[in-house]
């Protein structure tokens, strides 16, 4: 190589120079990590704010490729500063489709006035310690550094080939996240480990009832002992689910995946073999506490995914996958279970978590890929700090209260009502003031449209619940059907609920199912009054399969409407709470049964059912209609 051909970082001056910088940036920046302030400013919002101050109003699009980053990862920096009120979107005067970001008054002031804890605490450290020529040297390095930095960066061209995809559709993208050109990120070997995984805490919370007398019987105890086997899986999942998304967005998703999916496997060895109902309490915690990892880190993984392909819009289709194996699949529990226990007795309720886990592990390990390094090591103050262990052992034993009311219904227990609002009142008061909250309370009271997105899905579930609860006990005291063949009675309503999901996820809609799920809902509820001893099989399946209908429409539309209503850094927790709303909803739907069902199973009691669903369903069709933050469909961002 000629000396004109030599690049300038070979000369040893030029190269100790580069040697130089690159240590003592380096030494800066994880210094400004460390003492960064929470509330302040990040590096890329800093960035994105800059640029808007300089070069005027921008689309997202446009600012990603001055970063030479995707649009997925600018869309959440931007959709940060607009939570801060620091950008404004409108609508481009030349093309109604795109939205202009600019600066709010509020935004100019962040850029201009310099009022920034981490600038205060370098100003103070430049003040104290370096001298009136120094610090002039400093400020006039900054654009040089800034320079430097944007020389660094490969031809516009060739680094956004490896992060933009050809086209935005989702079956066609190349990049990163599809591994080879040509094909999907969302392939059907990421998508499979996920689905297997989501579908185990639905189908374990049903699997149990066709066991439990069987489970009396083996071990020899009474049977309304073994109902603790269904109130532990509910609690050990109604706390865990939003704990195992707050996990996953410090840990990584895939690592606390897979932690889960081990946790059932033991779960279900340890049921199996046990030879009396603690040893069962035990395991069904393990496997309510190990399935629960499954949805929430899904969902982040989903979001990552689609970050890093580009998409502009949520994967629809592998959402609307998500929902039917972590929602749909809940009434497959009633059939399986009693075909399992049929054939291969109680122990095989447990016992096939372990096979059905070690697949998930296997395909999890070799194709959804591994989490990257975190930032640094985290010392155990780090973790307890960024986990809000507080918080979530305050929500744990403000919620295992709760259910203990709604369980010991029609008992009332008010001391156990009145521990559980001191409890969630201290939660309150420790939230507002964590550094990182596990319980975001700022986020549900201004988020508004989330918090309404967590009541509609309570509401739904609970009427869904009551249905396979209440109904299911009705069709066997009063039609005299077997447990295995109300099973089947029900199986339709999974099967349609299947069918409603998949092509509703995959348009992205929003605002139409919602509503839709609403009034079919209130219909079916409606439909239960015509319930009497003497009324055809063909009418109860009928009226299930619109509950099917309302369930497919709800849970697709509610469950897109969360991925773009939580923030893309806490979708992992807002997913799992999502999830605890659907728990008290079904925790609720079994403590109304236990009520009206107190004595006996009867029509009157059916009806009585029917009419609590009809006034749920009214307040969920009020909520539905009433929500103008509601769109058609999911927008681009």
């Amino acid at each position: 190589m000629s000396e004109e051909e030599e690049p300038a970082g070979a000369r040893p001056a030029v190269r100790a120079t580069a040697t130089r910088l690159r240590v003592g940036l380096s030494a800066f920046r994880r210094r400004t990590q460390e003492a960064a302030i929470d509330g302040d400013l990040t590096a890329p919002q800093l960035t994105a704010l800059s640029r808007l101050d300089r070069l005027g109003p921008l689309t997202t699009a446009e600012l990603a490729r001055r970063e030479q980053i995707t649009p997925q990862a600018m869309g959440a920096t931007i959709a940060s500063l607009e939570q801060r009120g620091l950008v404004a979107r409108s609508a481009d005067a030349a093309d109604a489709r795109r939205s202009i970001l600019s600066l709010t008054p509020a935004g100019t002031d962040a850029i201009h006035s310099g009022r920034s804890a981490l600038s205060d605490k370098i100003a103070a450290a430049l003040a104290r310690s370096f001298t009136r020529d120094e610090i002039a040297v400093l400020d006039a390095a900054a654009p040089l550094i800034e320079r430097l930095s944007e020389l660094l960066l490969p031809p516009p061209s060739q680094h956004l080939e490896t992060l933009m995809p050809a086209s935005s559709s989702e079956a066609t993208l190349s990049g990163p996240a599809s591994g080879t050109p040509g094909e999907s990120p969302f392939s059907w070997q990421f998508t499979t480990p996920l689905f297997i995984g989501s579908a185990l805490n639905p189908v374990n919370s049903s699997l149990i009832a066709t066991a439990l007398l069987p489970i009396a019987h083996g071990l020899g105890v009474p049977l309304g002992q073994t109902a603790a086997l269904v109130t532990a899986l509910y609690l050990a999942s109604a706390i865990a689910q939003p704990t195992a998304g707050k996990a996953a967005e410090v840990f990584g998703p895939r690592r606390v995946f897979i932690a889960g999916i081990i946790g059932v496997a033991i779960g279900g060895l340890v049921g199996g073999f046990a030879q009396d109902l603690l040893t069962l309490l035990v395991s069904r915690v393990l496997i309510g506490l190990g399935t629960s990892c499954a949805y929430p880190t899904a969902m982040l993984l989903i979001r990552h995914r689609a970050r890093d392909a580009g998409l502009d819009r949520p994967p629809g289709g592998v959402l609307g996958g998500l929902q039917i194996a972590g929602t749909a699949t809940a009434s497959l529990g009633l059939p399986v279970g009693g075909i399992l226990v049929g054939s291969l007795g109680w122990r095989s309720v447990f016992f096939i978590n372990v096979p059905v886990a070690l697949v998930a592990l296997v395909t999890t390990l070799a194709w959804v890929p591994a989490d990257g390094p975190l930032s640094r090591p985290l010392r155990a103050r780090d973790v307890a700090s960024r986990l809000d262990l507080a918080g979530i052992a305050g929500f744990a034993a403000a919620m295992i209260a709760l259910l203990l009311f709604l369980f010991g219904l029609p008992a009332l227990h008010w001391y156990l009502l009145a521990i559980s609002l001191v409890l969630w009142a201290a939660l309150v008061l420790w939230e507002l003031h964590a550094a990182t909250p596990f319980l975001d309370i700022r986020l549900l009271v201004s988020n508004k449209a989330l918090t309404s997105t967590y009541l509609r899905l309570g509401l739904l579930l609970m009427c869904v619940y009551l249905v396979l609860y209440g109904i299911t006990q009705w069709i066997e005291a009063v039609r005299g059907l077997n447990e295995t063949e109300a099973g089947l009675v029900l199986l339709p309503m999974t099967l349609v609920t299947g069918l409603v999901v998949a092509p509703v996820s995959r348009r992205n809609l929003v605002r139409g199912p919602i509503i839709a799920a609403a009034f079919t809902c209130l219909i079916a509820s409606a439909g239960l009054l015509l319930l009497t001893g003497t009324v055809s099989i063909a009418v109860i399946v009928i009226i299930t399969i619109i509950f099917g209908v309302a369930m497919g429409f709800g849970v697709s539309g509610n469950q897109t409407a969360l991925y773009s209503q939580a923030p893309p850094e806490q979708l992992g927790t807002a997913s799992g709470l999502s999830r605890t709303f659907g728990y008290v909803g079904s925790i609720a739907s079994s403590a109304i049964t236990g009520v009206v069902f107190h004595s006996s199973v009867t029509n009157s009691g059916v009806h009585l059912i029917a009419w609590i669903m009809i006034g749920v369903s009214v307040v969920l069709v009020a909520l539905s209609v009433a929500d103008r933050t509601l769109r058609a469909k999911t927008p681009a961002t």
